[in-house]
């Protein structure tokens, strides 16, 4: 990565409020680490998303830049050092400790935040209560309060919406930039292999020489379905020669009986007339129910040795050693040619004088693949990585070696320019030669600008929503003003060929001029083409956009709100926990898990009703099915999301009853042991008071069985009444006798 770049206050602040989760207001103490791409301006918080980019604009060049945000813990903070070298150990564990006292001081926030809450609807429900069982009032005016109740209730929970919606936006950049519905506009393009692509741009080339449109390369097997692309190629590599016999083959073929018949038809100019050994290649390969690729490119490689690779391997080695020994002896196609430096000596080989400088070897193939589309007009077939791979395809390098040889070989036996004839013909060839360039460079750069659009499309949020006309404004301006300069060099060389042929005598040439003017136009038109194709991609892909942003807002949405009410659903479980005591019956309990429930539907129904919202929102722009059937998914999860916080009411509620009956149960369990040995003291208390067979009091133990210690205790009061009993009959008989006694003797009382 690179680390050379002047940057200020202004643009690090800027670069730190499109991090995910970065509060611009209150942010969180540390120290950032940020990965720019100077090319783009785009930042990055981790180095997969590095990656992710590079994979999809193939740009590798970022710049590591470390920030350090100091907080003052009252809602101020300022930026401290920024720099691309990381933070010392000691500096990163003062920040720490910085951020865990910012996190304590925000958990505090919010627990004060969610037990105001929770007072407000436990008053409100109070309130609500008192309501209901006031019933004395006149009907008609406690309709007319709920009434009123209701609208200031609904009033304010608009508010509640508004706020919320508000702070949510505010809440930094998307985390989530994942799109779930795409656009139909090429985006959804496969990642082809080496063959495929030099195989399609070798057809590309070809069909732009020839004034056509070019195919889309990862799409061979469709393009070429009909026969229509394969008729084209055919009258460019045949310069015409059968254009009677290829008039046969239906550009609008409107069922498999036509395309059939396209097919023999040219089956027949390639086998019969060209002569060309297609080596047992079946036609109905590439149009029939199981179309192969693989079949597809054979045929391709057949038409390009037979046009373009005349002489074979050994030849072309032969050719091309003496010309790249100065920096670098050649015996192969595939490991020589792996630094790049064979292609840098080639061309300077071919052009004297000029030299290239030698660098890394992606660096090396980047020039020279440049200088030879750009001096020779020799497409580059080859990708960097294909070749430095070190598995590169001998096959496909000889093949871009032949096309450079070929291109040598053409501008060294051209014909001396005898006449105005010759000299028109010359411009026409140069002309035709720029404009399947320019047609080449405009088609790639449309397709990046169409994926570098489409990145940063991905990064807006909802509610950003006119920066994406901006992105499409700059796109156009960006493709068109460097396509008009270029094809506006192609107009001049049309002008001057067509100058020339209006010379010659007797207007011998003026079908030729006819044919050139229209090629002009068609010509001046390409850039007005490509611009409005790019703009019909980016239009899908804005409607695209909308469609993800709403689901990213809503999925963003529901996420916040499940992290709040994460929080939350501890403050109702102290709650719970206070109140379960209280409750005398399951009526009672019912009540406590509904006001739980309630509390839930409080903290987290307006967030879920808001995306819910944004995914309705996104459905009613859905033509698919299948991207309905994804709304419906994430409208389900959303709404989950408050059901399975209820239900951790409900299992809350039930755990701790449990706890608390079980804790009953145990407290009856001690009750009974004191029970039960409460009666067997008494019973050995009462057998020390009487005489030792005077009282049956039972056995010394008792079953632990329901009702035994109580029969027991029965028992021993039935003896201590008998005994009671038996003491007043003997006291009774005791005052008898003492006082017959007493009479007897005339003693007084």
């Amino acid at each position: 990565m690179s680390n050379k770049l002047t940057v200020n206050k202004q643009q690090v602040e800027s670069w730190l409020t499109k991090l995910p989760g970065f509060d611009p207001k209150d942010p969180k103490p540390g120290h950032y680490q940020i990965f720019l791409c100077p090319e783009t301006g785009a930042v990055f918080h981790s180095r997969e998303q590095t990656r992710a980019y590079t994979r999809k604009t193939q740009i590798t060049d970022f710049v590591s830049i470390w920030v350090t945000v100091e907080n003052d813990g009252k809602g101020g903070w300022k930026l401290g050092n920024f720099s691309s070298v990381q933070p010392s150990a000691q500096e990163m564990k003062i920040m720490r400790v910085k951020a865990d006292e910012y996190e304590k001081r925000k958990s505090d926030q919010r627990q004060k935040e969610q037990e105001k809450i929770m007072a407000q609807q436990i008053e409100e429900e109070r309130l609500a209560k008192l309501a209901k069982e006031n019933q004395g009032e006149n009907s008609m005016e406690i309709q007319r309060r709920r009434a009123e109740a209701a609208a200031d209730e609904e009033e304010k929970k608009r508010r509640e919406q508004e706020e919320l919606k508000k702070k949510l936006m505010e809440g930094g950049a998307r985390e989530d930039t994942s799109t779930l519905i795409n656009a139909d506009n090429g985006l959804d393009r496969v990642k082809v292999s080496a063959q495929e692509n030099s195989y399609g741009k070798w057809v590309n080339d070809k069909l732009t020489r020839g004034g056509h449109a070019p195919i889309r390369v990862d799409n061979m097997l469709k393009e070429f379905y009909d026969g229509t692309v394969l008729k084209k190629l055919l009258g460019v590599l045949t310069k015409g020669e059968y254009e009677d016999k290829l008039k046969g083959v239906s550009m609008k073929p409107y069922n498999k009986f036509v395309v059939s018949h396209n097919f023999k038809l040219l089956w027949g100019v390639m086998g019969d007339n060209e002569k060309i050994d297609l080596g047992g290649i079946n036609s109905v390969s590439i149009w029939g129910g199981h179309p192969c690729l693989k079949t597809l490119i054979g045929l391709i490689r057949k038409l390009q040795c037979h046009y373009d690779f005349v002489g074979g391997r050994s030849e072309l080695l032969e050719w091309v050693r003496p010309l790249t020994e100065h920096r670098k002896k050649v015996d192969n196609f595939t490991s020589d040619w792996e630094d790049g430096t064979a292609f840098l000596a080639l061309y300077e080989s071919i052009f004297p004088g000029k030299t290239l400088d030698a660098t890394d070897p992606a660096t090396n193939m980047k020039v020279a693949f440049k200088s030879f589309s750009t001096d020779l007009g020799v497409v580059p077939l080859l990708e960097p990585e294909d070749v430095i791979s070190g598995e590169s395809d001998e096959e496909l390098t000889m093949m871009y070696i032949a096309s450079i040889r070929n291109a040598v070989r053409d501008r060294d036996s051209a014909k001396p320019q005898n006449n105005v004839e010759d000299e028109a013909n010359e411009l026409l060839a140069q002309a035709n030669a720029l404009r399947a360039r320019c047609t080449t460079e405009t088609k790639e750069h449309s397709e990046e600008i169409l994926k570098e659009t489409s990145w940063q499309f991905d990064r807006i949020n909802f509610n950003d929503k006119e920066q994406t006309d901006e992105l499409i404004a700059h796109a156009l301006t960006t493709l068109y003003d460097p396509a008009e300069d270029k094809f506006g060099e192609v107009h001049d060389l049309y002008v001057k060929a067509i100058e020339k042929y209006q010379e010659v005598e007797g207007n011998a040439c003026q079908p030729k001029i006819d044919e050139v003017t229209q090629t002009l136009k068609k010509s001046d038109k390409t850039p007005l083409h490509y611009r409005q194709e790019l703009y019909d991609q980016l239009s899908q892909l804005q409607s695209a956009w909308k469609k993800n942003a709403l689901l990213r807002e809503g999925k963003y949405v529901v996420e916040v709100t499940d992290d709040d009410l994460a929080s939350y659903i501890e403050v109702i479980k102290s709650y719970i926990e206070t109140e379960l005591p209280k409750c005398q019956n399951e009526s009672d309990r019912i009540a406590l898990i509904k006001t739980g429930h309630s509390m839930v539907e409080k903290k987290g129904g307006p967030g879920i009703e808001i995306a819910q919202d944004y995914y309705r929102q996104a459905k009613d722009l859905c033509d698919d099915n299948e991207n309905k059937r994804i709304i419906d998914g994430l409208q389900a999860d959303a709404e989950h999301t408050l059901t399975r916080y209820k239900q951790e009411v409900d299992d809350f509620v039930h755990e701790r009853f449990s706890e608390i009956a079980k804790g009953q149960e145990q407290s009856q369990e001690d009750l009974l042991a004191m029970y039960h040995e409460f009666s067997l003291n008494c019973a050995k208390e009462i057998r020390e008071l009487f005489p030792k067979g005077a009282a049956e009091v039972g056995p010394d133990e008792v079953e632990r069985r329901e009702g035994a210690a109580a029969y027991r205790l029965e028992t021993l009061l039935e003896v201590v009444k008998q005994s009671y009993e038996r003491d007043c009959a003997l006291r009774k008989e005791l005052h008898t006798g003492v006082d017959g006694l007493f009479d007897d003797e005339g003693l007084p009382l």
